[in-house]
Protein backbone atom coordinates (compact mmCIF):
# COMPACT_ATOMS: atom_id res chain seq x y z
CA UNK A 1 0.00 0.00 0.00
CA UNK A 2 2.92 2.34 0.53
CA UNK A 3 4.80 1.69 -1.95
CA UNK A 4 6.77 4.79 -2.63
CA UNK A 5 7.86 4.72 1.11
CA UNK A 6 9.00 1.18 0.47
CA UNK A 7 10.81 1.98 -2.02
CA UNK A 8 12.48 5.00 -0.34
CA UNK A 9 12.90 3.58 2.75
CA UNK A 10 14.58 0.29 1.21
CA UNK A 11 16.93 3.28 -0.75
CA UNK A 12 17.93 4.62 2.44
CA UNK A 13 19.04 1.64 4.25
CA UNK A 14 21.04 0.83 1.41
CA UNK A 15 22.55 4.22 1.57
CA UNK A 16 22.85 4.07 5.54
CA UNK A 17 24.54 0.75 4.74
CA UNK A 18 27.29 1.85 2.23
CA UNK A 19 27.80 4.92 4.52
CA UNK A 20 28.60 2.42 7.71
CA UNK A 21 31.17 0.81 5.78
CA UNK A 22 32.65 3.89 4.65
CA UNK A 23 33.13 4.89 7.70
CA UNK A 24 34.51 2.15 9.30
CA UNK A 25 37.24 1.86 6.55
CA UNK A 26 37.61 5.73 7.15
CA UNK A 27 38.03 5.08 10.67
CA UNK A 28 39.94 2.12 11.04
CA UNK A 29 38.13 -0.40 12.26
CA UNK A 30 38.23 -3.41 9.48
CA UNK A 31 40.86 -4.82 11.42
CA UNK A 32 39.61 -9.11 11.23
CA UNK A 33 36.98 -8.39 9.01
CA UNK A 34 34.27 -9.51 11.33
CA UNK A 35 32.54 -6.42 12.41
CA UNK A 36 32.28 -4.72 8.94
CA UNK A 37 30.75 -8.72 7.70
CA UNK A 38 27.99 -8.54 10.62
CA UNK A 39 26.61 -5.21 9.64
CA UNK A 40 23.11 -5.73 8.21
CA UNK A 41 20.85 -3.08 7.37
CA UNK A 42 16.95 -4.35 6.47
CA UNK A 43 13.67 -2.56 5.92
CA UNK A 44 11.16 -5.10 7.62
CA UNK A 45 7.24 -5.04 7.49
CA UNK A 46 5.24 -5.69 10.30
CA UNK A 47 2.37 -8.83 9.35
CA UNK A 48 0.15 -7.93 11.59
CA UNK A 49 0.09 -4.34 11.92
CA UNK A 50 1.75 -3.28 8.80
CA UNK A 51 4.50 -0.67 10.56
CA UNK A 52 7.66 -0.14 8.22
CA UNK A 53 10.77 -0.64 10.41
CA UNK A 54 14.17 0.21 9.55
CA UNK A 55 16.33 -2.42 11.45
CA UNK A 56 20.20 -2.24 11.98
CA UNK A 57 22.14 -5.07 13.28
CA UNK A 58 25.99 -5.91 13.68
CA UNK A 59 28.07 -7.87 16.81
CA UNK A 60 28.16 -6.64 20.26
CA UNK A 61 31.49 -5.44 20.55
CA UNK A 62 30.20 -3.33 16.98
CA UNK A 63 28.31 -1.06 19.73
CA UNK A 64 30.86 -0.54 22.07
CA UNK A 65 34.12 0.72 18.96
CA UNK A 66 30.51 2.69 17.71
CA UNK A 67 29.68 4.92 21.51
CA UNK A 68 33.42 3.94 22.96
CA UNK A 69 33.31 2.98 26.91
CA UNK A 70 34.12 4.48 29.75
CA UNK A 71 37.33 3.60 31.65
CA UNK A 72 37.43 2.01 35.09
CA UNK A 73 40.28 4.32 36.30
CA UNK A 74 42.11 6.36 33.80
CA UNK A 75 44.15 7.80 37.11
CA UNK A 76 45.97 4.59 37.48
CA UNK A 77 47.40 5.31 33.78
CA UNK A 78 50.78 7.82 33.55
CA UNK A 79 49.13 10.75 31.67
CA UNK A 80 46.07 8.71 31.85
CA UNK A 81 42.12 10.47 30.08
CA UNK A 82 38.90 9.17 29.82
CA UNK A 83 38.31 8.32 26.00
CA UNK A 84 34.77 8.17 26.55
CA UNK A 85 32.79 10.07 29.09
CA UNK A 86 29.42 10.49 28.03
CA UNK A 87 29.04 6.43 27.13
CA UNK A 88 26.67 4.37 28.27
CA UNK A 89 28.97 1.37 28.23
CA UNK A 90 31.72 0.85 31.08
CA UNK A 91 34.57 -1.46 32.22
CA UNK A 92 34.90 -2.19 35.44
CA UNK A 93 31.45 -4.85 36.40
CA UNK A 94 33.54 -7.25 36.61
CA UNK A 95 31.73 -9.71 34.38
CA UNK A 96 33.58 -11.25 31.11
CA UNK A 97 37.50 -11.29 33.32
CA UNK A 98 39.81 -11.57 31.03
CA UNK A 99 38.15 -11.54 27.77
CA UNK A 100 39.85 -8.23 26.85
CA UNK A 101 43.71 -10.02 27.44
CA UNK A 102 42.65 -12.54 25.71
CA UNK A 103 41.08 -10.59 22.55
CA UNK A 104 44.22 -8.75 22.22
CA UNK A 105 46.55 -11.58 20.98
CA UNK A 106 44.98 -11.73 17.38
CA UNK A 107 44.29 -8.43 17.23
CA UNK A 108 47.97 -7.37 18.28
CA UNK A 109 49.47 -10.17 15.44
CA UNK A 110 47.02 -8.58 12.73
CA UNK A 111 47.93 -4.85 13.71
CA UNK A 112 51.72 -5.95 13.73
CA UNK A 113 52.79 -4.57 17.29
CA UNK A 114 56.02 -5.89 18.26
CA UNK A 115 57.89 -3.54 20.31
CA UNK A 116 61.31 -3.74 21.81
CA UNK A 117 62.94 -3.12 24.63
CA UNK A 118 65.72 -0.63 25.32
CA UNK A 119 68.05 -3.77 23.85
CA UNK A 120 66.23 -4.23 20.93
CA UNK A 121 64.49 -7.70 21.63
CA UNK A 122 61.09 -8.14 21.35
CA UNK A 123 59.01 -7.56 24.15
CA UNK A 124 56.77 -10.84 25.17
CA UNK A 125 53.47 -10.92 23.35
CA UNK A 126 51.72 -11.40 27.13
CA UNK A 127 53.78 -8.39 28.50
CA UNK A 128 52.04 -6.49 25.40
CA UNK A 129 48.47 -7.74 25.57
CA UNK A 130 48.87 -6.75 29.52
CA UNK A 131 49.80 -3.34 28.93
CA UNK A 132 47.26 -2.47 26.23
CA UNK A 133 44.80 -4.22 28.28
CA UNK A 134 45.25 -2.36 31.43
CA UNK A 135 44.92 0.87 29.08
CA UNK A 136 42.04 0.08 27.58
CA UNK A 137 40.52 -0.93 30.81
CA UNK A 138 41.36 1.93 32.89
CA UNK A 139 41.19 4.40 30.04
CA UNK A 140 38.27 3.43 28.10
CA UNK A 141 37.79 3.07 24.37
CA UNK A 142 37.57 6.33 22.48
CA UNK A 143 34.15 6.30 20.13
CA UNK A 144 34.45 5.97 16.46
CA UNK A 145 31.33 7.12 15.50
CA UNK A 146 31.18 5.05 12.62
CA UNK A 147 27.66 4.03 12.72
CA UNK A 148 26.87 7.00 14.80
CA UNK A 149 27.18 9.57 12.37
CA UNK A 150 26.22 7.63 8.94
CA UNK A 151 22.66 7.35 10.94
CA UNK A 152 22.59 11.01 11.44
CA UNK A 153 23.92 11.94 8.01
CA UNK A 154 21.05 9.43 7.02
CA UNK A 155 17.78 11.13 9.19
CA UNK A 156 18.85 14.34 8.02
CA UNK A 157 18.00 13.40 4.42
CA UNK A 158 15.80 11.18 5.19
CA UNK A 159 12.85 13.68 6.10
CA UNK A 160 12.26 15.24 2.78
CA UNK A 161 12.27 11.89 1.08
CA UNK A 162 9.91 10.26 3.25
CA UNK A 163 7.67 13.23 3.26
CA UNK A 164 7.42 13.21 -0.52
CA UNK A 165 6.97 9.34 -1.21
CA UNK A 166 4.12 9.41 1.84
CA UNK A 167 2.51 12.66 -0.33
CA UNK A 168 3.06 10.32 -3.60
CA UNK A 169 1.14 6.94 -1.45
CA UNK A 170 -1.27 9.60 -0.22
CA UNK A 171 -1.75 11.08 -4.08
CA UNK A 172 -2.18 7.22 -5.27
CA UNK A 173 -4.53 6.11 -2.37
CA UNK A 174 -7.02 9.00 -2.90
CA UNK A 175 -6.90 8.37 -6.59
CA UNK A 176 -7.94 4.41 -6.00
CA UNK A 177 -10.72 5.30 -3.64
CA UNK A 178 -12.22 8.04 -5.95
CA UNK A 179 -12.35 4.91 -8.60
CA UNK A 180 -13.63 2.16 -6.51
CA UNK A 181 -16.61 4.85 -5.14
CA UNK A 182 -17.33 5.93 -8.60
CA UNK A 183 -18.22 2.23 -9.78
Amino acid sequence: MLDNVKIQLDELAESLYIQVQANMRAKDKVVSGVLSDSVSVDVLEDEVTKDMILQYMMVEYGYYQDEGVKGKNPSAIKNGIQKAPHSRFKFGSGKGKGSLFNSLDSWIIRRNIAPRDKKGRFIPRASVKFRIAKSIYNQGIEPSGFFTDAWDKMLKSATPKIRTALEKDAKKLFIELIHKSKK
